[in-house]
Parts: structure tokens; sequence; C-alpha cells
């Protein structure tokens, strides 16, 4: 299955708010004011859109992050 992007299709606001978080926030050494960073759960997006589960491993020590998918 290829899931191909649409600019033609109707945007689903909710969707895109559910997948879209604000979980993030950092200071920058300039500033000392709040920088959100959204992100997007892919593990959320390829599941409802692709039926692929996606696992997210990371490894501290190596600074190494790995995704499974299945």
């Amino acid at each position: 299955m290829i899931y191909t992007y649409n600019p033609e299709a109707k945007l689903d606001k909710a969707y895109v708010r559910s997948i879209i978080t604000a979980g993030m926030t950092r200071t920058t050494s300039r500033s000392s004011s709040a920088v959100r960073d959204d992100y997007i759960n892919i593990s959320k997006l390829f599941k409802d859109k692709l039926g692929v589960t996606v696992e997210v491993n990371v490894d501290e020590d190596n600074k190494i992050v790995t995704l499974s998918m299945t």
C-alpha cells in the first residue's frame, strides 16, 4: 500500500490536532524565554494511515534512536 498526499483533500483539523503535540518546551542560550517545539506523533500517524506499528528505542549512552516498523 502506498499512501499519497492529496492537496485537494478536505483538512481534518481534529485529526491534525491529535497527531501534532505541543509536548516539549526548552530555553535557548540566547534567551531566557521558553521555545515551544511542536512535533508529529508518527506512531499514531503511521498506525492510522498505513497500518504500521512504529516502536522507538533510545540508546542514551550511544546517542542513537532506533525506529522499528512492523
